[in-house]
């Protein structure tokens, strides 16, 4: 199929393109999610494919940027309305997951961070997924972290990036279209770490 892969949940917003689920290539110099309209008409004429050719659009909807989201969310439902096709909603740390899942058995606290020196974070132990939680960075002091966006934390944690892209988010809304996939696309739901979502989820300290 072909599509555009949008990742608006990090500083650096990108756009990848693919045709028959096959990368073709990235925009990744988008100063802000506001650039992302520019972004997707510059990739689009660059690899000379018109928009009424996309199959679908997979788009991050957190955790992540509040205003990323919300722009990058609104930006791949109109673009989906417009051209009647569904929406493949990607959940940020469900990419993490399956990008750190490759490696060994052994216990992994996977993160991305969230309000007030929060880290929004779960563990993995080999194919078990631990639920989601929420905990001050200070928990962490020494410990071993992978995730993205946590530079900040280097003098706490021992920080290990994990690669995540539009690509990466593309490639992973590929494996898992037939789960994710939706033409409701007005339902979906963002994922915002703020205190106000993590009381309603019921997120613990």
């Amino acid at each position: 199929m072909n599509f555009l892969s949008i990742e608006s949940v990090t500083a650096k917003p990108s756009v990848s393109l693919f045709i028959s689920n096959r990368y073709i290539g990235c925009n990744d110099n988008v100063a802000s999610s506001s650039n992302l309209p520019d972004a997707i008409k510059s990739i689009l004429i660059e690899n000379s494919t018109a928009i009424s050719l996309l199959d679908y659009i997979a788009i991050t909807i957190g955790p992540g940027s509040y205003t990323g989201i919300r722009v990058g969310l609104s930006i791949a439902q109109g673009i989906a309305f417009s051209l009647s096709i569904p929406l493949v909603p990607i959940n940020t740390m469900d990419v993490l997951c399956s990008a750190i899942r490759t490696m060994d058995n052994k216990e992994r606290i996977v993160a991305f961070p969230a309000y007030d020196n929060n880290l929004f974070y779960f563990v993995l132990r080999g194919s078990d997924r631990g639920s989601e939680k929420l905990n001050n960075i200070e928990l962490f002091k020494g410990k071993s972290i992978f995730g993205i966006q946590l530079d900040k934390y280097k003098n706490i944690i021992d920080y290990n990036e994990i690669s995540f892209s539009s690509r990466i988010v593309g490639e992973y809304s590929i494996e898992n279209y037939n789960l994710l996939y939706t033409k409701d696309i007005s339902m979906i739901t963002p994922i915002y770490i703020d205190k106000y979502s993590v009381d309603k989820m019921g997120v613990g300290y």
